[in-house]
């Protein structure tokens, strides 16, 4: 249980989440307040001599309640962050000198956002950063522009197969879920959409949403509150956005699902099921290994007994989604289509017994090692990981939760049954888009 107390630092009055003591050397997170009553994931850096901020809004695809084309459930979102990501190249040629960063990226869920850089000029990539965040201006040229990058963009991501089999997958494996709409857009939309259209979606959706904010580096508390405030400072106070709605689940197909793509001679396939919620940091954490036993990486066994049995699929790969509402295992693999029914029948049946039996003893230690460390890395004091902190963050990861997840992953029992279950909880679905 995270202790709670009160601290005077500076002047300020603050909340903070003390961490729990660890035996490793490691900052202590502190989950603060800063004056303007942002709160935030706070881990100094006692070897970096740079900052970094990272920043998530709940508004993603997800979190907006409303279809249409003036408040988007995609084109403005890709418009706002085709135009910021320019601008942002822009700040980066102007600020040569001053070695810093400002990046956005959207994703269902919310829109993360990195800004690093050295101590000296931290304040300056801010004071350019907060420009894009407050008041995005947007000209009816560059507007056009992007509008027909994103149209090909869009037109052309809808006709690949992965995409194709990721929204069966979706489609096929729960009742109406917010996150199928993100898969395959429909790129009229952004026909439709002016300038006024994104800055009016960007106010009322994006910066009023929930703000998450960790702050990595080489500082006192007192100063990370000031850099929040003065990239934060200037937003219009936000409400708290409707959580996303519960998935309901189908009975899993008994037959592949297969979609049609005009690829004549390669199948792309899909096989995987419900799973854990990043929100549940043990169960979490035993799924991330168990899915790198089966398809992480060269020592994985579907690469043992699949790619490298066979010979027959050569794009092996899983993808382990950080989904709030649900997470969901998915495998894809591009196969030869004259080789697609022996292939899949070797992957249920490679999964089937992985599933039933479970991982060896050494498949465990080297799945331990690499996700343990990926852990460590992550939550130890590096200012190129403030993003993935407020990840943590967002998918409700507790302070004492970050600080020791590598220790976590080293302690969990991965031959208990119940993570299996856990990973794959319903039949597997497969798809198959060729």
């Amino acid at each position: 249980m995270t202790k709670h107390f009160r601290t005077l630092i500076g002047g300020l009055r603050r909340n903070l989440f003390k961490a729990r003591a660890s035996t490793e050397t490691r900052p202590k997170a502190a989950l603060s307040n800063s004056p303007t009553g942002i709160q935030f994931l706070f881990q100094p850096s006692s070897t970096q001599q740079s900052a970094a901020i990272g920043f998530a809004f709940r508004g993603g695809i997800a979190h907006d309640p409303e279809d249409g084309p003036h408040t988007s459930l995609v084109a403005p979102r890709m418009l706002l962050e085709s135009a910021l990501n320019r601008t942002g190249g822009q700040i980066s040629e102007t600020l040569t000198d001053l070695e810093g960063t400002f990046v956005l990226n959207a994703e269902p869920e919310a829109i993360f956002g990195l800004v690093v850089g050295p101590k000296k000029s931290i304040l300056e990539i801010i004071h350019h950063s907060r420009e894009f965040l407050a008041m995005p201006q947007i000209s009816e040229r560059m507007l056009d522009d992007i509008k027909k990058l994103v149209f090909d963009q869009l037109t052309e991501h809808a006709a690949e197969p992965y995409t194709k089999a990721q929204q069966a997958f979706l489609d096929g494996l729960c009742l109406p879920h917010p996150y199928v709409r993100s898969v395959i857009p429909d790129p009229e939309m952004v026909k439709n959409i002016t300038a006024a259209d994104v800055v009016t979606w960007h106010s009322e959706r994006l910066v009023k949403s929930r703000l998450i904010v960790s702050v990595v580096g080489h500082i006192s508390e007192v100063e990370a509150g000031s850099l929040v405030d003065a990239l934060f400072g200037r937003l219009p106070k936000g409400y708290p956005s409707r959580k996303i709605e519960g998935v309901e689940f189908k009975p899993i197909a008994p037959t592949p699902i297969t979609v049609s793509t005009d690829t004549p001679d390669q199948a792309v396939i899909g096989i995987g099921s419900a799973s854990v919620s990043v929100s549940q940091p043990e169960s979490w954490l035993a799924a991330r290994m168990l899915a790198h036993i089966l398809a992480g990486d060269e020592n994985a066994r579907l690469f043992r007994e699949v790619r490298n049995g066979t010979g027959k699929t050569y794009g092996l790969q899983y993808h382990f989604d950080f989904f709030l509402g649900a997470s969901f295992f998915v495998l894809f693999g591009a196969i030869a289509k004259e080789d697609l029914n022996g292939t899949l029948s070797t992957i249920r049946s490679s999964i089937d017994s992985f599933v039933t039996q479970g991982p060896t003893a050494a498949e465990i230690a080297l799945a331990r090692t690499a996700v343990s460390a990926l852990m460590r890395t992550v939550t130890q004091d590096h200012s190129a990981f403030a993003r993935e902190l407020t990840n943590l963050l967002f998918f409700g990861w507790s302070v004492d939760d970050i600080n020791r997840a590598d220790t976590l992953a080293a302690e969990i029992d991965l031959s208990t049954s119940r993570y299996r279950e856990e990973l794959i909880s319903l039949p597997p679905l497969v798809v198959v888009a060729g």
